[in-house]
């Protein structure tokens, strides 16, 4: 039977304006007594504190690691139900809001988040030239300039200015062609004066010149504290929460299974003149597996990709035995995320071509350290592998479904997808300033895994998408990041199935693909629009390299559209 716990049971409401942190500490406690329960807040809004908020350090992919305070902690528990009934929960300097460990079938409902201090800044534009930028910076948000760098101040907390970015003042989105710091500026030169209370001047070689009444995002570079953090965790549905800010990426689950999101909308708080949401990507998945769930869910103006689903790849250090190796994490972001646990099946891929050559299952698993863990095969494996090459997990391939989604008007791409199992997106409205989809795969940088083996994109409706060149080479960019993939005996990718899907463009580049075998566009229809000017030097409708197996038929084509001109 389901015990139903009132929040009100742990204080008088009145005293929850100011701090309710203790009592849902307290009533997360008392749920762990019964077999299924259901934590409920009487419709208002309630406030979060870091003050009595739960500690514990974490590493999380993507994200910065270290203590994090959470005030719904919920670590051990199993059919536990947090129902909002559509409250806005306030959340008060460095704090997360949700953090999931180690627990079964748990739903999120009907709740609204926000912060009271959001880590993100924003100005407009009084007066810009080649080498400066004034802005009229509101009262909602605090600053002070050390020496003459900008330093970003909060509940408990100062950051310096890291990076800035120009939206239009009434459609709220990136400015065309623009991107990051004023078309790529170099702000590492980049010197404030105080011209007045309220008005600053950013002084620095200004690449892209902003124009008068736009507005400027300013960020600084950690990410502090997803709005919701899944971690070995099983069962979890998340259904009409909004995210209005969180101070690092709105939802992060890494090593968990069967994450169900429906109607989850990391969204431009109403009545606001902010233009940023989550401080970070809207969801990002890591290492998970079962089946991922999006649906009806609204992303927009994060200062990251909408949706992003990957694996991540480990080095080869040292071979230890015939049997036993050391593995490196290779990107900061994801060190100390324990990828790989006993029973997993893996991949060794060679580092230069990511091509496979060899599975075995793990016996066991020793994490040393945040950089550093020892893996022992049930199999003999060292007279095949080499140091520096890959290991994957390939028993974390979850199987994916985005549906019925809006994205928009955030920095960079749209879906970002690279896992093993199949994946459906279908039927969902992206207008962003890079890709709309990307699928990729790399040992370069952030050491995402891993290939795809069945996409499926069918009727989406793409809409101006692409308009920043740096964030995309094509509306759907398939770019696994290896070099010369004509001379590979095999392809990364396979079995990609685009069709049905509406591209409306102002440009040419449809598809950029490398290294697939088995793509297939067809039955898709392409508009010509007259958003923005042709903006990509090199054009094209179909880009392929190092691909077999290509089919392209039945797509209709505007008469006004015509690559070669």
């Amino acid at each position: 039977m389901q015990k139903m716990i009132s929040i009100e049971n742990f204080g008088n409401k009145a005293d929850f304006g100011y701090d309710t942190t203790l009592a849902v500490f307290q009533a997360v406690s008392m749920s762990r007594k019964y077999p299924a329960a259901t934590l409920s807040f009487p419709e208002g809004e309630y406030n979060f504190r870091a003050d009595y908020a739960y500690e514990d350090y974490y590493f999380i992919s993507n994200n910065g690691a270290g203590l994090k305070r959470s005030v719904f902690s919920i670590f051990d528990c199993t059919n536990l139900t947090i129902d909002g009934q559509n409250s806005l929960f306030v959340f008060h300097g460095l704090v997360s809001p949700f953090i999931i460990d180690i627990s079964r079938n748990i739903a999120l409902k009907n709740i609204i988040i926000d912060y009271e201090k959001p880590i993100c800044s924003q100005g407009t534009v009084i007066d810009a030239s080649a080498n400066h930028i004034d802005l009229s910076v509101t009262e909602e948000y605090s600053y002070r300039i050390d020496g003459k760098k900008l330093i970003l101040l909060g509940d408990g907390w100062e950051f310096p200015l890291w990076s800035i970015m120009e939206f239009d003042a009434i459609e709220k989105k990136p400015v065309f062609g623009s991107g990051d710091c004023c078309g790529g500026s170099d702000l590492s030169e980049l010197l404030v004066e105080k011209l007045q209370d309220g008005v600053l001047r950013l002084k620095f070689p200004v690449r892209k010149i902003p124009a008068a009444g736009n507005l400027i995002l300013l960020r600084p570079y950690l990410r502090t504290n997803p709005g919701i953090f899944i971690k070995n965790s099983i069962n979890i549905n998340i259904t009409n929460v909004k995210i209005y800010h969180a101070l690092a990426m709105g939802v992060v689950a890494q090593k968990s299974e069967n994450i169900n999101l429906e109607k989850l909308n990391t969204m431009l708080k109403p009545d606001s003149t902010r233009v940023f949401s989550a401080a970070g990507d809207a969801v990002q998945i890591v290492n998970c597996r079962g089946a991922i769930k999006i649906d009806g869910c609204l992303f927009e103006n994060q200062t990251d990709d909408p949706i992003n689903i990957h694996g991540i790849y480990a080095s080869i250090f040292k071979i230890v035995s015939e049997n036993t190796i050391i593995l490196k994490f290779m990107q900061f972001q994801q060190e100390g995320v324990k990828i790989i646990a006993e029973k997993d099946e893996i991949k060794f891929l060679d580092k230069e071509t990511l091509l496979p050559y060899l599975e075995a299952r793990v016996k066991h698993v020793v994490y040393l350290n945040k950089s550093f863990f020892l893996i022992e095969t049930c199999e003999n494996i060292s007279q095949f592998i080499k140091e520096r090459d890959l290991v994957e997990n390939i028993s974390d391939q979850p199987e994916v479904e985005i549906s019925n989604c809006i994205l928009r008007n955030n920095r960079a791409r749209g879906i970002l997808i690279s896992t093993g199992g199949r994946v459906d997106i279908r039927s969902n409205i992206i207008s962003v300033p890079g890709a709309g989809i990307k699928i990729s795969g790399d040992a370069d940088f952030w050491y995402e895994s891993g290939a795809v083996k069945n996409v499926h994109i069918s009727s989406n409706l793409f809409l101006n998408c692409n308009y920043v060149a740096a964030w995309g080479k094509a509306i759907i960019d398939i770019d696994p990041e290896i070099k010369d993939p004509e001379k590979l005996p095999e392809c990364y990718h396979r079995n990609i199935l685009i069709e049905n899907n509406i591209f409306q463009t102002f440009d040419t580049n449809i598809i950029y693909a490398r290294s697939v075998d088995g793509l297939i566009f067809r039955n898709n229809k392409i508009d010509k629009t007259d958003t923005y000017p042709r903006y990509h030097k090199e054009r094209y409708t179909i880009k392929a390299e190092g691909c077999k197996n290509i089919v392209v038929n039945g797509n209709l084509f505007d008469d006004a559209f015509d690559p070669t001109s």
